[in-house]
């Protein structure tokens, strides 16, 4: 899995997560399009299968946001990267799934949707 760490104002600490972002003008309106278009611009990579997971809303009590997730698969560099948005700050880790449980597990990952994302792997790799 490829992590993304940076700097998170309402938090104030940095935060481990999978590479997110909202749906733009330049997406018009396609979630495909937008996933595609944040892995470019958050990590370089490219996916030769984007498969969609699920939505979820994340804060039901307060707030109307829901979170599709993507599973991104066959990641190779882009031929054209995206420029990063102006105020991102990334660095990228590659961590295995047991590494992953584990930073779950001690509090290192506590990003909801990074959170959701790991035990749907998790999820995938039971037999």
């Amino acid at each position: 899995m490829i992590l993304e760490q940076q700097w998170r104002a309402p938090v104030k600490q940095v935060t481990l997560e999978i590479p997110a972002g909202k749906v733009d003008d330049r997406d018009q309106g396609d979630l495909r399009a937008c996933a595609v278009r944040e892995l470019n611009e958050e990590t370089g990579l490219a996916a030769e299968h984007l498969d969609q997971v699920n939505a979820t809303a994340s804060s039901v009590g307060f707030s109307d946001e829901v979170i599709t997730l993507f599973v991104a698969r066959g990641l190779r560099p882009v031929d054209h990267a995206l420029p990063k948005d102006q105020d991102e700050e990334l660095s990228l880790l590659k961590v295995s799934l047991k590494e992953a449980l584990e930073m779950v597990a001690t509090g290192q990952i506590i990003d909801m949707k990074t959170v959701m994302a790991i035990y749907y792997w998790a999820s995938q790799r039971v037999n």
